[in-house]
């Protein structure tokens, strides 16, 4: 409207004289009628600033509540609320009253909690989770402090504290000691473990004092060489110590007399840090001088609920203790930089919860509001970083309290001018402990002065909790998010644009359990505030720090209330460190650096997977999905040794050929006649398609391609001439690489001519086969073959303990693969038309535990080296994965040239899979068994004891899910898929079962997740040989290649599958029972239109007889009439 007044009326000047409503006709709540105004305004502001409407001013329609001219009825609107039934028409303000003279004050809109009471004018996404990362510089850290984690309390000549005086005087909740605690004396390389794992950049702790100087004053060698050997392995883990020198464990030696009421305690506090500083200052950057002050002064010297346990002077003690500290603190700071001249940043750390006024409309609840914190965060921020001296507020207010008890002065000390100005601007950055939030209201303001003096009656304020609030292990502590973006707002507001370093914030627990699923959201939800504040408010937060790395001694609780991200085993001597679920997440947070929809952390499992517990039936597969059955030439028994001269490696046992004379050698040979029985096989299952390989020594048994054994050839065109055309897949080498290319100093895959030949090796197959096949794979599982023989030894010939060997391989390996795919573009595509493409190992790593960073992490390090190290160059970028290449370092792992990256990136058409079950992974540990490949991964397995796969079918849809995330909706087949005998045994679970449930989790990720998959095959049709394992290779859907009479049990599941192209009735038997869903989706590759009603090809042969039915009689009927 403004707008069209600009261009009718040629811009004249506007006012706008009112936008009000009654409010009737809004919504009731305050924060809705306060959106109204902020609405219209800013709409208002729009119009001036981007449409340039020549607006001069605003106002609301009412400032008070009227007669709406009708009998004994009055609108609402105003500003202010008028009391009509009293004599006097009281009025009271209204929040949009507050508001508007907010807007009217400022002018604008500014971001964030510009105003006292958390007031501000539009800040921003209040309600919403923020997805974004923190700046770049911006730190992550874990904290603990000495007394509560290091034990030690009297080894190599540390003296008593006053909370090993105060817990051995059974002061403590539990009656619990720190004599032990976490025993992080002894344990502190365990520690820095942990603190690897979550990857965090930073570590604050704190130097106990009493270990230092047992006394106070004198050094103690032992304790000193101690934080020399913590603070170096920390630096040599490129973790950055940060050192608080005082976190409450004064020595009792200064404790007898007076502690922190002596003056004397701030010399003593200088020379103790000055030897801080003198020690550990050329490796340590950070410090902070005292933790909380507040805590220490108001519960060590107020009512004594902390050590030292002084109660016997409220009002007076807790300022004198205060009045030392800050005067201490100063000295030290002013000592590190004038006297130390250190490099580093040194400030204090205060806490503060957020007080909220308990009515956010009332301005005495917002003015209770600023007592409150400039009271308790003032106390001590406004001498350090406002004037030197405490904030006007407290030192009337005491000063007025304390005249009204008839005292002859102000119970506040004063600084005098030097100490002021020496105070003043004391901190390079702005230290800060939050947790919690406070409703905050005024007492009564006559108490105070009538009562006996204390510290809590001279703030005039009371506090409560919201009932809504979630609560958590410790009284105090509400869980209430929107606090910490409100405290940090306020901190900028009163002392300016300072760094801010969240110094501690956590939440706990009485049970210290492993899930502990309401912590890991404290640490989402906490972190998302401090994340709003400084990407929409513009606060300068440089880093965040979680309390605490591991549960530990909570002061006055003991052991009752936990604050770990890592649970800690009291009761065992070795004081076991477990992650909680917790930990995952904060380590999530710190690897993304914020919020992402894909962590980087754990981007390949979520959890729960969409219908994960259920079992899909009534869906079918899409129409043109291939069905198919693997038996590999060597493993299906093609006749190794009937017409040829070749020997494989792999047939090379023990240094002799392996010949058919013992009771196994069913699973080794048949005659060379039976080629067809995978056909054979694939025809009584009904599926569509085959996988099968040609051996390489059988096809060209001296090496050279000119020595081509033409009967073999001529035996595979008839062969493949019975399938149907492009029905077959074939695999050019499938780890049979011929004897004599593996001597002779020939090298095998280290010998980079070899590439060459395997070209014109392919090349032949296309030339000669191509007519009918039309879908070929270069390489199957190179990745496992590579491991096998280079590494682990297992294959002939056997060379073992040869990483760098298997690079090599493996390098070779992927461009003889990008040569061949390039070779079949150019010659043989067009004619052609078949497709190249190859087949990776993708069975799906489960962490060992979920709770431990470490472990998660040793999942994505498992994909990188065991999956994305052959189809990264292929599918993503040319070039092995960024994680492999920095863990395998220097020129071990070879190096593709930028031609080389070029030939690579896009070469496939497609990407096979064999998927045989899950392995459990975890993170490799100093003292495990040496293995270069796992070395450089820093991965181990730990699967059951008979060492095979976990059978966990979600497996592979999240293997699925992973391909698609990482290189979009390329085709996939699954190329194999099969349970051992042994296997299922271990397992308890049934062959038919197997299929059920995998191929289900494959029908989930086509109709569900979108994965492009296209086909599906059960390795193996037949019974045959295990390249490692002759004895567990049982995986046939019928016993042996000649008695197709003899199926084994899952051959009816899987032909069922096939017929009717999906799931019709639910699984009859289960071994692990899934509750059965019918879901409901419109995905274009289901056939079934309606999803609750069962289709199949027998119904659907059924319907259309019947239709057609129902059309001849009505034509007949016709005639006859």
């Amino acid at each position: 409207m403004l707008s069209r007044v600009k261009y009718v009326y040629d811009n004249p000047s506007v006012y706008v004289t009112d936008i009000s409503q009654s409010g009737a006709n809004i919504s009731g709540d305050m924060e809705s009628k306060i959106d109204y105004y902020r609405i219209y305004t800013n709409n208002i502001l729009k119009a001036v600033n981007l449409d340039e409407c020549n607006i001069k001013g605003f106002s609301v329609g009412s400032l008070l509540d009227g007669p709406t001219g009708l009998k004994d009825n009055y609108h609402s609107y105003g500003l202010y609320e008028v009391d009509f039934n009293h004599p006097e028409r009281k009025r009271t303000a209204r929040g949009t009253a507050h508001w508007f003279s907010l807007l009217a004050t400022e002018n604008a809109f500014t971001p964030g909690y510009s105003k006292p009471g958390g007031w501000g004018i539009a800040p921003k996404n209040v309600d919403q989770f923020h997805i974004d990362k923190f700046p770049e510089e911006f730190m992550f850290g874990a904290a603990t402090s000495a007394a509560q984690v290091e034990g030690g309390w009297d080894v190599d000549g540390k003296g008593a504290s006053i909370w090993d005086t105060f817990a051995n005087a059974d002061k403590v909740k539990d009656k619990s000691t720190p004599q032990i605690a976490c025993d992080s004396y002894h344990n502190y390389k365990q520690d820095i473990v942990l603190l690897k794992q979550l990857g965090v950049k930073f570590y604050r702790f704190s130097i106990a004092w009493p270990r230092i100087m047992p006394d106070g004053i004198t050094r103690n060698d032992k304790g000193i060489e101690y934080y020399h050997n913590l603070i170096d392995e920390l630096k040599m883990n490129q973790i950055i110590p940060m050192v608080t020198i005082y976190h409450w464990d004064l020595p009792q030696s200064l404790e007898n007399y007076g502690g922190w009421l002596n003056s004397s305690i701030v010399d003593r506090f200088r020379n103790y840090a000055h030897l801080l500083f003198e020690e550990y200052g050329g490796k340590v950057d950070w410090w902070i001088t005292l933790n909380e002050p507040w805590v220490f002064v108001v519960k060590g010297y107020g009512n004594g609920e902390f050590a030292p346990g002084i109660s016997d002077d409220p009002g007076r003690k807790p300022y004198i203790a205060a009045h030392n500290a800050i005067k201490a603190h100063a000295e030290a700071y002013h000592d590190y930089h004038d006297n130390y001249k250190g490099k580093g940043k040194i400030g204090i750390t205060l806490n503060i919860d957020w007080q909220e006024p308990k009515d956010p409309y009332n301005p005495d609840d917002i003015e209770a509001s600023e007592w409150a914190i400039q009271t308790f965060l003032g106390w001590f921020a406004h001498p350090v970083y406002i004037n030197g001296d405490y904030p006007d507020v407290m030192k009337t207010k005491i000063a007025t309290i304390s005249t009204e008890q008839g005292l002859g002065g102000s119970r506040l000390p004063e600084f005098t001018a030097a100490e002021k100005a020496r105070i003043n601007g004391t901190s390079d950055f702005f230290g800060i402990n939050s947790y919690s939030t406070n409703l905050a209201y005024k007492d009564d303001p006559s108490r105070a002065g009538k009562e006996a003096p204390d510290y809590f009656k001279d703030r005039g304020i009371l506090s409560d909790f919201d009932p809504s609030w979630p609560g958590s292990g410790s009284t105090w502590l509400k869980v209430v998010p929107w606090g910490l973006r409100k405290i940090l707002n306020w901190v900028k507001n009163n002392y300016g644009d300072r760094e801010i370093l969240i110094t501690e914030n956590g939440v706990s627990d009485n049970t210290g359990t492993l899930q502990d699923s309401q912590r890991a959201a404290f640490i989402r939800n906490y972190i998302n505030e401090v994340l709003k504040a400084v990407k929409y408010d513009g606060i300068n937060v440089i880093g965040y720090t979680a309390w605490s790395l591991m549960d530990n001694f909570e002061w006055q609780s003991g052991y009752t209330e936990r604050f770990g991200l890592y649970h800690v085993d009291f009761e065992d001597a070795n004081r076991t460190r477990t992650p909680k679920s917790s930990a995952q997440e904060f380590h999530k947070i710190i690897v993304d650096h914020g919020f992402t929809t894909e962590s980087k952390a754990e981007p390949y499992h979520p959890s729960p997977l969409p219908y994960q517990d259920t079992f899909y039936y009534k869906q079918q597969f899409p129409k043109d999905f291939s069905w198919g059955v693997t038996s590999q030439y060597f493993q299906g028994g093609f006749g190794w040794d009937t017409t040829v001269n070749g020997t494989s490696l792999d047939v090379l046992i023990n240094g002799v050929d392996l010949k058919p004379d013992t009771d196994t050698s069913g699973l080794y040979r048949v005659v060379f006649n039976r080629l067809n029985n995978v056909d054979e096989g694939r025809k009584h299952v009904e599926a569509t398609h085959v996988y099968t390989s040609i051996l390489w020594p059988v096809m060209f048994p001296n090496r050279t391609i000119q020595d081509v054994d033409k009967t073999t050839l001529i035996a595979m065109r008839s062969f493949l001439k019975e399938l149907p055309v492009g029905n077959t897949t074939i695999t050019i080498f499938t780890w049979d690489l011929p004897n004599i290319m593996d001597t002779k100093n020939n090298g095998g895959w280290l010998n980079e001519s070899n590439i060459d030949i395997f070209v014109e090796i392919a090349r032949i197959y296309f030339d000669a086969l191509g007519d009918t096949v039309k879908q070929w794979v270069t390489f199957n599982e190179p990745q496992q073959y590579a491991y096998l023989m280079y590494e682990s030894g297992q294959l002939p010939p056997y060379h073992g303990n040869r990483t760098n060997d298997m690079y090599k391989a493996m390098h070779n390996m992927i461009k003889a693969h990008a040569r061949v795919y390039h070779m079949y573009q150019k010659d043989f595509k067009r004619r052609q038309q078949g497709k190249v493409g190859l087949i990776v190992r993708n069975d799906w790593y489960i962490p060992k535990d979920s709770n431990n960073p470490a472990d998660n992490d040793a999942v994505l390090r498992n994909l990188e080296f065991e999956y994305f190290w052959f189809s990264d160059p292929i599918f993503r970028t040319g070039d092995y994965p960024d994680e492999m290449k920095q863990h395998v370092g220097g020129t071990r792992l070879p190096s593709f040239t930028p031609r080389e990256k070029q030939l690579n990136l896009g070469a496939c058409d497609f990407l096979g899979i064999n998927h045989y079950g899950s392995l459990i992974v975890k993170t490799r540990q100093p003292g495990d068994a040496p293995n270069g490949f796992n070395e450089d991964k820093g991965v181990t397995t730990d699967n059951n004891r008979y060492n095979e796969l976990v059978i966990d079918p979600t497996g592979i849809r999240k293997m699925l899910n992973v391909i698609k995330g990482r290189y979009g909706k390329i085709p996939i087949y699954i190329a194999g898929n099969g349970i051992t005998d042994t296997q299922k045994t271990h397992s308890n679970i049934d062959r038919a079962t197997y299929i059920k449930q995998y191929s289900n989790e494959v029908l989930k990720a086509i109709l569900h997740d979108q994965v492009n998959v296209k086909g599906y095959s059960y390795s193996r049709v037949l019974d045959g040989y295990s390249w490692t394992s002759p004895s567990k290779g049982e995986t046939g859907l019928f016993y042996k290649p000649s008695a197709f009479t003899r199926p084994r049990e899952g051959m009816q599941a899987f032909k069922d599958l096939v017929t009717f192209n999906g799931y019709v009735d639910p699984p009859k038997e289960t071994t692990t029972p899934m509750r059965s869903t019918t879901p409901n989706n419109n995905n274009n590759n289901n056939n079934n239109n309606n999803p609750d009603k069962p289709v199949n090809n027998a119904t659907r042969y059924i319907s259309n007889v019947y239709f057609h039915l129902l059309i001849t009689v009505f034509v007949i009927s016709k005639l006859i009439a």
